[in-house]
């Protein structure tokens, strides 16, 4: 079948105009404002606030899903949170025994066979969440 540039040219223009839509209808980049709500003494850690930032920054510059790149980007937002999460971790000391004892018992409950791929995906997002609110880091 013989197709025209012309015969797409319209279905082009609207799907150009949905991003553009889309993308205004987005909201504003996240900002890296927040960190002051953070507990001392994490807030007072330069490199905790470097991760913080770094974190944020890599958030708001994600490009769209269809980019090439993108993976690649999310891959680097993860790492930018797991650092930020390792350097909260390190602050947080013995208290983090208990955050994680607690965050095992409930994926126990659960029911997720320890050290599956489900439970390591479960324990890096709820772990980092829970040292998140153990801080008062935004997320």
């Amino acid at each position: 079948t013989f197709v025209a540039l012309s015969h797409l040219e319209r279905d082009v223009v609207k799907a150009v105009k949905l991003r553009e839509a889309l993308r205004r209808s987005e909201p504003e980049s996240l900002s890296l404002e927040g960190w002051e709500q953070v507990k001392a003494p994490l807030r007072d850690d330069p490199k905790a606030r470097s991760a913080f930032e770094t974190w944020r920054r890599l958030q708001a510059q994600t490009p769209p899903p269809d980019d090439p790149g993108y993976l690649d980007h999310f891959d680097e937002t993860r790492a930018a949170f797991r650092q930020l999460v390792k350097v909260a971790e390190v602050a947080l000391g013995p208290e983090a025994e208990k955050l994680r004892t607690a965050l095992a018992a409930r994926l126990a409950e659960a029911k997720l066979e320890e050290d599956s791929l489900v439970w390591k995906r479960a324990w890096d997002h709820h772990w980092g969440r829970t040292l998140c609110e153990a801080w008062g880091i935004p997320c």
